[in-house]
């Protein structure tokens, strides 16, 4: 069993090209910095401009541990600061979800 932690993100107007840069750079760096491989992916159907990321946890205390390295490693946090003028504010939302 593990955990899949689906984040979206809706994306302001006329920003989905800044909107998938910043997707793939934050992928980028959750990778390389924490190990974990997340995909990422814009709604076909449904919300328009809606960017998902997708991330598989061993078990929850992992998925604990990066969401604890997330609030407090300066080089993230600067990263994702930047991600205030891209999308719609309190459109954000974390699906976790167990796996089996």
């Amino acid at each position: 069993m593990g955990v899949r932690l689906n984040r979206t993100a809706v994306v302001d107007r006329g920003k989905a090209d800044v909107a998938m840069a910043f997707a793939a750079e934050v992928t980028a760096y959750i990778k390389e910095n924490w190990g974990i491989p997340v995909i990422w992916g814009m709604e076909i159907g449904g919300t328009f401009g809606k960017v998902h990321w997708f991330a598989d946890y061993e078990s929850m205390a992992q998925l604990e541990e990066i969401l604890g390295r997330s609030l407090t490693e300066p080089a993230y946090r600067a990263l994702v600061d930047r991600s205030a003028e891209i999308f719609v504010p309190g459109a954000t939302e974390d699906t976790l979800i167990y796996t089996m």
